[in-house]
């Protein structure tokens, strides 16, 4: 068990630096779950620490509101994206259900994006479905 010895923002002050009894560290996001859950004082178990590590203190929703923002993707590289973070299936799939809700995830109309931009560059029917499977859409 550790405890947080000290919380600070970083240098840009998006992120928060929260210091460990242990003499160790993390970076969590300064709008996140961490700024609004951790305080100093506060213990946190091994496995508690593994998962602010992994997602720098932000939920499955924020971490998908974030890659959305980034670049419009279909839902299975959004799970996949959520994966490689460290959520579990079903924190992946409360967050694209949110996703879905706001209409920020939406495969059909992504679909329709890829294929107008195919056509606007004049590539073939065939290469408009092979950019539709790369990125998880059927």
């Amino acid at each position: 068990m550790r405890t947080v010895t000290s919380i600070k923002p970083s240098k840009t002050g998006r992120k928060l630096r929260i210091e460990l009894s242990d003499g160790g560290y993390f970076y969590a996001d300064a709008d996140g779950e961490a700024a609004k859950l951790l305080a100093e004082g506060d213990e946190i178990d091994d496995e508690a620490l593994v998962r602010w590590r992994a997602h720098g203190g932000l939920t499955a929703e924020e971490a998908a509101a974030l890659a959305l923002g980034r670049r419009a993707r279909s839902e299975k590289e959004l799970r996949g994206k959520l994966a490689d973070k460290g959520f579990t299936p079903d924190e992946a799939d409360r967050a694209l259900d949110r996703m879905r809700e706001l209409g920020f995830l939406d495969d059909r109309a992504l679909a329709e994006e890829i294929v107008a931009a195919c056509a606007a560059e004049n590539r073939s029917r065939r290469a408009a479905l092979e950019a539709l499977r790369r990125r998880g859409i059927e």
